[in-house]
């Protein structure tokens, strides 16, 4: 059985040239933070195909941005199935560490993430650096909420809700800004507009995790969308595999429904609306032919495409 997301054509961009050596600079990072100490972590991380986990995404950066980029996806990865694995994620530490104030020694991607802030701290405002550790604590604090909840019965909307969080798209699409150059004003990321298409990327990318991973999810016994979306709707897998594109593809029509309006958001908002498509996409092609999700046998196959005009 096959999923197949569609994409227009301005949404889709070529993989970055500078992806084999950035993941290279990244992957000896992750080592001497001590990231890599057990042998669990060195496999996932193999698995994780980190050339075109950082290379889809941001097509664009110069190779410093998609090193830090890299250092930022590859670690957050880690840390997440860290967090899903314990049930703790160190919320509170993190956010902290991002922002200087290491209040503990506690955890051990704690260093790193230290290390990244001050990375982040010479080449972005405080502004920023505030906005991105208030988005790494919510993600983190829903990983947790959502490893405590997420054996109980759960209706889609309410996977939903929880996924378009912990998918970690929100402190994700803070490193546009890194790889762009620069920063969104703050009445940029309050206007409605700006909210909305961040709402919908994170939707986006939520729906392409689960299509992915239908069948390591049932294996789990965990919630996926699309198993729950069979089960509300009373129909087969394959079929509700079908409505899930359909969800993708409308969400991509909206986003890009909101480009006229999105106009009065001004300079340089269109670029960061156009780095958030590619961003998208990226991530959509990486699930597609990741070892991390692509299994010999499996009961879905994800690929991606360019949709019709």
């Amino acid at each position: 059985m096959h999923a197949t997301l569609a994409f227009p054509s301005h949404w889709m961009a070529p993989l970055n040239p500078a992806r084999k050596k950035a993941a290279e600079h990244a992957t000896a990072w992750l080592r001497r933070m001590g990231a890599l100490e057990d042998r669990g972590a060195r496999k996932r991380l193999a698995a994780l195909n980190l050339p075109l986990f950082g290379g889809a995404p941001f097509p664009y950066a110069s190779t410093e941005t998609l090193d830090l980029a890299m250092r930022f996806a590859a670690l957050a990865t880690l840390h997440d199935d860290e967090a899903e694995r314990t049930g703790v994620s160190w919320a509170d530490e993190v956010a902290l560490a991002l922002e200087s104030h290491l209040a503990s020694d506690r955890g051990r991607f704690l260093p790193a993430w230290a290390d990244l802030g001050r990375a982040w701290r010479g080449r972005m405002s405080p502004r920023w650096c505030c906005r991105h550790a208030e988005h790494m604590h919510r993600w983190l604090a829903t990983v947790e909420e959502e490893v405590h909840v997420r054996r109980s019965p759960v209706t889609l909307d309410e996977h939903m809700a929880l996924r378009a969080v912990t998918a970690g798209m929100l402190p994700t699409l803070d490193l546009l800004e890194v790889v762009l150059g620069f920063e969104l004003l703050a009445q940029h990321h309050e206007h409605l507009l700006h909210r909305e298409l961040v709402s919908i990327a994170c939707r986006l990318v939520a729906w392409t995790n689960d299509l992915a991973s239908v069948e390591a999810d049932d294996a789990k016994g965990l919630p996926n969308a699309v198993a729950l979306l069979a089960r509300e709707r009373n129909v087969s897998l394959r079929r509700a595999a079908r409505l899930a594109e359909d969800e993708c593809c409308a969400l991509v029509a909206e986003f890009d429904r909101l480009e006229p309006d999105a106009e009065v958001l001004g300079a340089p908002h269109p670029a960061w609306r156009r780095a958030a498509r590619h961003a998208v996409y990226g991530f959509a092609a990486w699930h597609a032919a990741a070892d991390r999700y692509r299994k010999t046998g499996a009961a879905l196959a994800l690929t991606v495409a360019e949709a019709a005009e």
